[in-house]
């Protein structure tokens, strides 16, 4: 950083405007980044602890949330742009999925769900939604204040609209809602339903969650998951099958 100049100066990099007169976004930026890092580095360990014990976990958060932090604890006024319009992203996505999601899952599987999933792990589960709502929405507010967007302006960083990231959150839920209600209700997830009704018969009551298709050589594997379920049980069970269906092949259930 070049401070030996009278005026005001640039960084090298354009990150950041060298002026050390007000320095209350720096403590704002190495805050935020701060906790990014933190929680990254614990998702980390969460996501190795969960494969050494054959847990299944899922997340993207990890590794971004580790360099963000890193940057941002360095100053970075281009990483507090992009993580906050990801963060309003993510945050506009979350919350309509709260609302829709809930719309594709049929009333019945929901309501035996709730009655036969113990309240911890329900609890938890909402304590981690929960959680991650207020992360991001935290995250986005503080490196919206008035002192890291003057910094941006006065780094000659263009001001971001977060309407934007917002509704293509929600567009993007909308989208992607479509798409699996369109595909758990089209003709693969009846016919995987069809054949796991074969296995358990009519005492149980089914719903296709996931499908997926590939093509080789002029023939489809159907790969499909299936939730088998009564007011006492419920139960994925894995459905997959060819099309057209070799000579020895009927469609299986495991």
């Amino acid at each position: 950083m070049d401070t030996t100049t009278g005026g005001p100066a640039m960084a090298a990099n354009g990150n950041t405007p060298a002026d050390d007169g007000d320095q209350a976004w720096r403590d704002i930026l190495f805050k935020s980044g701060r906790v990014l890092f933190i929680v990254g580095l614990l998702d980390i360990a969460v996501m190795v602890a969960c494969i050494v014990m054959g847990t299944a976990y899922s997340s993207s958060v990890n590794v971004f949330a580790v360099v963000a932090g890193w940057f941002l604890m360095k100053g970075s006024l281009k990483t507090a742009g992009i993580v906050r319009w990801i963060a309003v992203l993510g945050l506009s996505a979350v919350l309509a999925a709260t609302l829709v999601m809930p719309c594709i899952t049929p009333w019945d599987l929901t309501r035996v769900k709730i009655r036969l999933t113990p309240w911890s792990t329900m609890l938890s589960q909402a304590a981690f939604t929960v959680a991650g709502l207020v992360l991001l929405a935290w995250v986005g507010s503080r490196l919206g204040r008035p002192e890291v967007l003057a910094a941006r302006d006065s780094a000659g960083l263009k001001r971001r609209d977060m309407r934007v990231p917002a509704v293509i959150g929600v567009l993007f839920c909308a989208v992607l809602a479509g798409g699996v209600a369109s595909g758990l209700n089209g003709e693969s997830a009846q016919h995987a339903e069809q054949v796991a009704r074969e296995r358990f018969g009519d005492t149980y009551r089914y719903q296709t969650t996931r499908v997926a298709m590939n093509h080789v050589g002029g023939k489809s594997t159907y790969w499909a998951m299936v939730t088998v379920y009564n007011d006492t049980e419920i139960r994925d069970v894995p459905v997959q099958w060819t099309d057209p269906p070799s000579d020895a092949e009927t469609p299986t259930s495991r």
